[in-house]
């Protein structure tokens, strides 16, 4: 048998991952959680029995379900750190305004300004180390909002940028 992902393994993988998988692989792991606490409930009246195999059965399934556990901790730490990451603090002044958060917020503006800004007649350094400065005041605004959160408004605001993408749960 080969040994699981180690937790390290496991969150770094979740890097490329988009919104909608996680929330995917979170759910999946609760469910396989319940599942594997259906079967020790179901297994527990033969263990206490005498029957070794399984009482051997349920300590496996609470080592899985412990590290189940950890990992949908490590999901929810991921979707967090994209949630604040992902441009709540646009100020919305304008229809143009819509269109550029909706292209940050999409992904769809970065690349295209990326081009400009690489470009000869882009803004160059200057407009680079400008936009560098934003996103680190963004940052830091966020990790302050960050530590508050509770694991509701987590999944309320999870829910929402879901919704906004046109993800259905």
């Amino acid at each position: 048998m080969s040994a699981p992902i180690t937790a390290e393994a496991f969150a770094r993988a979740l890097l490329p991952l988009p919104l909608s998988s996680l929330h995917a692989k979170a759910a999946e792991l609760r469910n396989s959680i319940a599942h594997l606490a259906s079967s020790n409930t179901e297994l527990q009246p033969y263990a206490d029995a005498g029957d070794k195999e399984c009482g051997d059965a349920i300590e496996e399934n609470r080592g899985v379900i412990s590290r189940m556990e950890e990992r949908v901790v490590l999901v929810r730490i991921e979707v967090e750190r994209r949630v604040f990451t992902l441009g709540e603090h646009v100020v919305v002044e304008d229809d143009d305004d819509v269109a550029a958060a909706a292209a940050a917020v999409n992904g769809t503006g970065r690349e295209a300004e990326e081009m400009e800004t690489n470009s000869p007649a882009g803004g160059g350094a200057e407009q680079q180390q400008q936009q560098q400065q934003q996103q680190q005041q963004q940052q830091q605004q966020q990790q302050q909002q960050r530590r508050g959160l509770s694991d509701e408004q987590l999944e309320l605001a999870l829910r929402q940028r879901l919704e906004e993408s046109g993800i259905d749960l």
